[in-house]
C-alpha cells in the first residue's frame, strides 16, 4: 500500500461491536479492493485486533453470511495461527469484522530481505501447507494464496506463520466471493473463465496451483514466470502455459536471480511440475506437499564452496552450480575405504571385512543435513572412542559422527572421514 493512500472511510474513535464490546480504533494499516483494515483494541481482549470494514459495494447480505460461516468454522482451534473473524459490526451501512491482529512482517517483506535460512524457509513452507490442509478438510478454499497474506513472527528458534485475509474464500453452499485473488497467483482455468466472461471462483485445484506459485517463490526465491512478465499479455500467456523453468524441458531458461531449480530434489521438482500443470487434477494435494517437504527438510545442506543450499539425495554429487558436495567414508584398518554415498547405508559382515563377530546387518549410517549419524543394530556391541576410552553405543539410537571419529564394530576398527572432493 502506498504511503500517501487516503482513507476512504471516516471512522469514529470508538464503536460498539455486534457482541456489545467497545472497540477503539487505533490506526489505519491497509487497504484492498474490498475495504480498509485498522489496528484496534477490544474491550476485555488482551491482544490487538484487526478491524476490516468493507466498502459499500461489498457490504451485502452475502458478505454477512460469508463472515458468519468463517467465524463459526473454528479454524483457529485447529491451527492457532489461522486468523478468522470472531465478531462483527455495522457502521453506517458498512459491514465490518474483527479478527486477531497478526504481528510481524509479511512473507513478501521477509523474502525481499533474504533473512531466512534454508531450514527456516522449509519451516515456513510446512506451516503454510499445514494451514491450507486444515482449510481444505473443512471444505474451505482460500482463494488468495500469496506472499502478502502470510505474516511471520516469533524468534529465530521458533518462527511462526499467520494466515490472514480469508475474505476471498469459497465453500459449498456459501455465497461466492465478489472478488478473486491476486493475478500473479491465479490458476489458468480461472483466467480462462474470466476471459470468456464466465463467473469464476476458487476451488481446491486453483488453490493447489496458487500454492505451487507461492512455494516456487519461497523455495527458489523467484516467481515461476520471472523474466516473462513485461506486460499483462505476457503474464496471461506465461501463466496459461507449461512451467517454463522446468529442468526437464529442452533449453529451459536459467533465471539470473534466486536459486537454480535443481536446488530442489527430484521429488520436489516433480511436485512443482504437477502443481503448475494446466491439468487441474494432476496437481498434488497439500498432504503430498507436506510429506515431500518434511522428507527434504531432513536432508538440507550447504555447498561449502559457494554457500548455495543443497537438498541431498542418493545420486547427488554436486551442488546446483557444479561444485562437488561433501563426501563421507569409513576407513578399515587395512586402509580400504567404504564410500557412504546414500542418505541411508546399511553395513554388515560383508562390507566390514568378513569377521564372524559382525552381524549380517550391523550398522545403519544416516546422512541428515550435513551430519552423519550411526545406529547399531548388530548382536555384538559397537563402540565409539571418546575421551580416551571405548564407549558402547546404545542400540537403535542415533549417535552423531564427526570427522576422525573411531568406531569399533565388534572386533573391527573403523575411522570416519568427511571431505569435499
Amino acid at each position: 500500500m502506498a504511503d500517501n493512500y487516503k482513507c476512504q472511510i471516516s471512522l469514529p474513535k470508538q464503536m460498539i461491536t455486534d457482541n456489545g464490546k467497545r472497540l477503539t480504533v487505533n490506526s489505519f494499516t491497509d487497504s484492498g479492493g474490498q475495504g480498509e483494515v485498522y489496528r484496534a483494541s477490544l474491550e476485555n481482549h488482551p491482544h490487538p485486533v484487526a478491524l476490516k470494514l468493507f466498502f459499500k459495494s461489498q457490504s451485502t447480505a452475502g458478505t454477512t453470511r460469508r463472515i458468519k460461516f468463517l467465524s463459526e468454522s473454528c479454524l483457529h482451534l485447529l491451527n492457532r495461527n489461522i486468523c478468522v473473524p470472531f465478531d462483527t459490526l455495522n457502521f453506517n451501512g458498512l459491514i465490518g469484522h474483527i479478527a486477531p491482529f497478526a504481528d510481524g512482517k509479511t512473507l513478501l517483506e521477509t523474502l525481499k530481505e533474504g533473512s531466512l535460512t534454508y531450514p527456516e524457509v522449509f519451516e515456513v513452507a510446512l506451516q503454510i501447507v499445514d494451514q491450507l490442509n486444515v482449510l481444505v478438510k473443512h471444505g474451505i478454499f482460500h482463494g488468495d494464496i500469496q506472499t502478502q497474506n502470510f505474516k511471520l513472527f516469533g524468534s529465530k528458534k521458533d518462527i511462526q506463520v499467520s494466515m490472514i485475509d480469508l475474505d476471498n474464500y469459497s465453500s459449498k453452499g456459501i455465497p461466492k466471493p465478489n472478488m478473486l485473488g491476486m493475478t500473479l497467483y491465479m490458476a489458468p482455468e480461472l483466467r480462462k473463465q474470466i476471459k470468456s466472461g464466465k463467473r469464476s471462483y476458487p476451488t481446491e485445484y486453483s488453490d493447489r496451483y496458487s500454492l505451487g506459485v507461492l512455494l516456487h517463490e519461497i523455495l527458489l526465491h523467484f516467481h515461476p514466470i520471472a523474466g516473462f512478465d513485461e506486460s499483462m499479455d505476457d503474464i496471461n500467456t506465461s501463466m496459461t502455459s507449461k512451467w517454463m523453468y522446468d529442468p526437464s524441458l529442452p533449453n529451459s531458461p536459467v533465471n539470473p536471480h534466486g536459486y537454480p531449480v535443481t536446488t530442489l530434489n527430484p521429488e520436489l521438482i516433480l511436485l512443482m511440475r504437477r502443481s503448475l500443470s494446466l491439468s487441474r487434477r494432476n496437481r498434488p494435494s497439500f498432504k503430498e506437499w507436506n510429506q515431500a517437504l518434511k522428507m527434504a527438510s531432513h536432508n538440507l545442506g550447504v555447498c561449502l564452496e559457494c554457500g548455495v543450499p543443497v537438498i541431498k539425495y542418493n545420486s547427488r554429487t554436486e551442488c546446483p552450480f557444479g561444485h562437488r558436495t561433501q563426501q563421507h567414508s569409513l576407513r578399515l584398518e587395512n586402509q580400504q575405504q567404504i564410500s557412504l554415498t546414500g542418505l541411508v547405508t546399511v553395513l554388515g559382515r560383508r562390507q566390514l571385512g568378513g569377521s564372524n563377530a559382525i552381524s549380517r546387518r550391523h550398522l545403519i549410517i544416516r546422512e541428515i543435513g550435513s551430519r552423519l549419524y550411526v545406529e547399531t543394530i548388530g548382536m555384538n556391541p559397537t563402540c565409539i572412542f571418546e575421551r580416551g576410552d571405548w564407549k558402547p553405543l546404545i542400540k537403535n539410537q542415533f549417535t552423531p559422527l564427526k570427522p576422525n571419529d573411531q568406531l569399533k564394530v565388534a572386533d573391527t576398527l573403523l575411522v570416519y572421514s568427511s571431505e569435499v572432493t
